[in-house]
């Protein structure tokens, strides 16, 4: 764990939950510097999921826009509801999450299904937040973190703390794909993604459109975390729009709350 040097010099893992996301910023901010000289942008991938994972589901309130960020876990969904029930929520804005409990993630997102309402994300929605993105109306990505950062990345389910894969459970979330997605449902890459990862750190990665470059663009299969950049597949004509992952193109600009924000100098 070399690479996540500025972490581990001041705060060993079991601190990290406890720290909260005042830490998973300054980590960011530090990993920033020391290797955005280095142009390895794409290490920043891993270490958002890494680091910011550590900290629980955190539901929040600014207007009728609730944003959701952190680790999706089993009974999350009363936090969720219980928002909703305090008044009108037109869009449910989901901020740098790295997944969690599949049954639990499911769950929230069939429910949020019969909501009618607008699904943003900014930063990184992997795995099981990637459901919850799915359940939107209409979809989008959103300003607030780099574009190259911001990402919605699909794999298959897996035991938890060993990480093993369990391809035998995936069929649930194909299905729920498959209906979100419609006609744009593409079953060649969701094989890739949900039954040809090496182990539970590999995503197919599905990037933001507006603001990145056309090369940028491109969906990514990486099998695993350790995979190079350079050694992962591209899926050239592939896109969050024409896979039916969102349903318009255009990020939209948002204001976080300071609380969610990541300044990188």
């Amino acid at each position: 764990m070399n690479s996540a040097h500025c972490f581990f010099k001041t705060h060993t893992f079991g601190d990290a939950a406890g720290a909260g996301w005042p830490l998973c910023k300054r980590v960011l901010s530090c990993a920033w510097r020391r290797w955005l000289g280095q142009g390895l942008k794409w290490f920043m991938l891993g270490l958002v999921a890494w680091v910011c994972g550590v900290n629980a589901m955190t539901v929040q309130r600014v207007g009728s826009d609730v944003f959701v960020s952190g680790v999706i876990e089993r009974h999350d969904d009363r936090l969720l509801r219980a928002e909703f029930a305090r008044g009108e929520v037109k869009r449910l804005i989901l901020v740098n999450s790295p997944g969690g409990d599949l049954p639990a993630g499911m769950a929230m997102a069939r429910w949020l299904q019969g909501q009618g309402l607008t699904t943003l994300v900014v930063g990184q929605c992997l795995s099981v937040c990637s459901l919850l993105f799915m359940a939107g109306q209409e979809r989008q990505y959103a300003t607030g973190v780099a574009p190259h950062l911001t990402v919605v990345g699909i794999h298959g389910p897996s035991m938890p703390f060993t990480g093993a894969l369990v391809p035998e459970h995936a069929r649930e979330m194909w299905d729920y794909y498959q209906e979100r997605m419609g006609a744009k449902f593409d079953a060649q890459l969701l094989n890739v993604a949900l039954y040809q990862m090496q182990d539970a750190s590999g995503f197919v990665l599905i990037r933001e459109m507006d603001r990145n470059r056309p090369r940028d663009r491109i969906t990514l299969h990486c099998p695993t975390a350790r995979t190079p950049r350079e050694q992962c597949a591209e899926y050239a004509l592939k896109d969050a729009l024409t896979l039916g992952v969102v349903t318009a193109s255009r990020s939209v600009v948002l204001d976080l709350p300071d609380n969610l924000q990541i300044r990188m100098p």
